[in-house]
């Protein structure tokens, strides 16, 4: 249930909270210090949560302050400490931005082992930056203030000759905040991811790796994740991972057999079903791992392969033949 919560925080900016039977209990000092712990993340409360919160007594207030400052977090990613690419930003930054991802774009391509730098022209001040081994010049490149290789940007390796020792530059200044987020009252949960699922259902084109995970963990509060699936699911890999959820964990009277046999109308459609089960990727692109599916699972995909047009089966099972004879 939290992390169905989570998701609606980031997707509606929704929080659930059980109105209290104190009014106006938790206007004190409590109460306040949890806005201002929420406004320092970056969010304010809206009059309505503000007015449910105020009717909690101080232990519902208390595990409300934890419950929600908790989630904030988990949306800011407090359990990842943030680098940025220049250490000491915001006081050092580049005075020249685009003469700067010119230098970076030019070093990319053409910058060769055992050559001068192409940039300065120094020879042996050309190394590769660990763990990315893009070749790095030393002597353009200020390794005292990026945490990152100057190219990729990808993270580099802590012991690497790259990363200079920084010198103490005294402490950061303040963080200038930036637009707040409302937090709105979240009445009805299971309403809420209902009309988050059936959104991400209708769409039309295939779903980011966030979105997939948003659909799977709010799936079970929904219809859909009792089987009563819309009638046109536009992406077939959206279609194969709602059927693979339903797979992995059938609700109590779902009939299985008949949802497979209704919803799954071409071979690749089954192939897509045993790559979601095995954790693969639904839009095969790349190979997926299949597992051992239970036997009767496998009868019930087999007679559903069984019920195809030859022809159209064939020629379905022909455009994917490796994984099909790893499946």
């Amino acid at each position: 249930m939290l992390a169905a919560e989570s998701v609606l925080l980031r997707r509606d900016q929704t929080v659930y909270v059980d109105r209290g039977s104190e009014p106006g209990g938790g206007t004190g000092p409590a109460l306040r210090r949890l806005e201002a712990e929420l406004l320092g993340r970056g969010h304010v409360v809206s009059a309505q949560l503000h007015e449910v919160l105020a009717s909690l007594d101080s232990e519902e207030l208390a595990a409300a302050h934890i419950r929600t400052v908790g989630l904030v977090d988990d949306l800011l990613g407090s359990d990842r400490t943030h680098t940025p690419l220049f250490r000491r930003f915001p006081r050092t930054v580049p005075r020249d931005t685009e003469a700067l991802y010119v230098d970076r774009v030019f070093a990319y391509l053409l910058q060769q082992p055992d050559h001068p730098c192409v940039l300065c022209g120094e020879a042996r001040t050309v190394l590769p930056v660990s763990p990315c081994a893009h070749l790095v010049c030393r002597l353009c490149w200020d390794g005292s203030d990026y945490a990152g290789c100057p190219l990729c940007h990808r993270r580099i390796d802590a012991d690497d000759p790259f990363l200079r020792p920084v010198r103490a530059v005294g402490a950061a200044k303040a963080a200038v905040p930036g637009p707040l987020r409302l937090l709105r009252l979240g009445t009805a949960l299971a309403a809420d991811a209902t009309s988050a699922v059936d959104a991400l259902l209708a769409r039309r084109t295939p779903l980011s790796p966030q979105d997939r995970y948003d659909l799977v963990t709010l799936l079970p509060l929904t219809p859909a994740g009792r089987g009563l699936l819309p009638e046109d699911i536009p992406v077939r890999e959206t279609k194969a991972l709602v059927l693979g959820a339903l797979v992995r964990e059938a609700p109590p009277g779902l009939p299985l057999r008949d949802l497979l046999t209704e919803r799954l109308t071409t071979a690749t459609d089954v192939l897509r079903l045993l790559a979601v089960i095995g954790g693969g990727d639904a839009g095969l692109v790349t190979p997926s791992r299949f597992t051992n599916v239970p036997r009767s699972l496998r009868r019930d995909l087999l007679s559903v392969l069984d019920g195809l047009p030859t022809p159209f089966l064939v020629e379905d099972v022909l455009r994917n033949p490796t994984a099909w004879k790893r499946a």
